[in-house]
């Protein structure tokens, strides 16, 4: 039988808070507590009551044969009549063996499933998904569907939701009548020295044009102390409402991965641009909140790097990377005068 895990859920729906109003809305913050019996910080709710998430986000493969059940999982949905949502993973790891129908749409009456497609190949699934019929409508928490996994070779694979669109009612303008803003969950493992270590992401880049909504492309760089990815949202102000030419994500990195002792020295850098950012922390992570524009966006979130003391401002790390061999060369060569100035002077007092 394939495992399922649901420590996620249920940590996401006890610690889950309700979004903060004020003068500040649209700097909203994500809260981060960690959930002790997982290695995910749960991160509270931001402009959006309704989120959906994968439990798990994240199969390590052990042992080659072992299935595994991913839950596509919502929380707090108001009257939903249709949904559709898609994944990646890492096919070097995984290979996707079926995609089923969950039990949420059903408690609102009789389902159609709209079957999509695997693709063992490239990582992924498309054009799942299922809705009601007339005036039936489905509310509150439950799970939308179950992917079942099987591991092909030992690694780590994180799930990625993509293309992910909730409906009140079957499409019709004006869009706001029946798209439900959601917020998404994203999650990157990075494998340190064989200890991993998860950055989550909240955000409201969801949607579904000929553009692949989501996260995708992620990658850490150790040395210059990086975490980048690239995020799609639909490029049409009015396929998601609020109807505002800005997305956000709140990234929550652990300070085991990436520590920037002072707040400031963070930097978010979206194609080549650093652009404003708010930083928060608690004990063990930090969170970071920025906005963009609809699309398609490259994002490097980076942790300054400091050198005795002084902080080497973020565009001038690539320019110094090239010359880290001839710094340990000059060290080299240092060292070896000395050490033949001692020598030759400690020959001539013996002789």
């Amino acid at each position: 039988m394939p495992k399922e895990r649901g420590l996620f859920t249920e940590g996401y729906r006890k610690l889950k808070l309700k979004a903060v109003s004020g003068i500040m809305l649209p700097l909203l913050m994500a809260s981060i507590f960690i959930i002790l019996s997982s290695p995910i910080p749960i991160i509270a709710q931001t402009n959006s009551a309704t989120t959906v998430f994968l439990d798990p986000p994240t199969i390590t493969g052990v042992t080659v044969g072992e299935t595994f059940t991913v839950n596509l999982t919502i929380l707090d949905a108001p009257e939903v009549f249709c949904w559709q949502a898609d994944m990646t993973f890492n096919a070097t790891v995984l290979e996707c063996i079926s995609y089923s129908e969950g039990e949420f749409l059903e408690t609102g009456g009789k389902t159609t499933w709209f079957p999509g497609t695997i693709d063992n190949v490239a990582g992924m699934t498309a054009n799942y998904g299922c809705c009601l019929s007339g005036t039936d409508r489905a509310s509150g928490s439950g799970r939308l569907a179950y992917a079942n996994f099987t591991v092909i070779a030992h690694g780590v694979s994180d799930i990625h939701l993509r293309d992910v669109k909730v409906s009140h009612d079957p499409p019709s303008p004006p869009v706001s009548d029946y798209i439900v803003p959601i917020n998404i969950i994203d999650v990157f493992t990075v494998v340190v020295a064989g200890t991993p270590h998860t950055a989550v992401t909240v955000s409201n880049s969801t949607g579904k044009t000929f553009q692949h909504s989501g996260f995708s492309d992620h990658v850490f760089n150790e040395t210059l102390k990086e975490i980048s990815f690239k995020v799609s949202s639909p490029d049409y102000p009015d396929q998601i409402p609020p109807f505002s030419p800005f997305r956000f994500s709140n990234v929550t990195i652990p300070k085991t991965l990436l520590n920037a002792s002072i707040l400031d020295k963070w930097y978010v850098i979206i194609g080549g641009i650093s652009v404003s950012k708010t930083v928060t922390e608690n004990a063990t992570h930090y969170s970071i909140y920025f906005t963009y524009t609809l699309g398609i966006h490259e994002v490097q979130i980076r942790a300054a790097h400091s050198v005795g003391g002084i902080y080497i401002p973020v565009n001038k790390l690539e320019l110094l990377a090239p010359y880290s061999g001839l710094t340990i060369l000059l060290a080299v060569a240092v060292v070896t005068v000395v050490y033949v100035k001692k020598r030759k002077r400690h020959t001539e007092i013996s002789s």
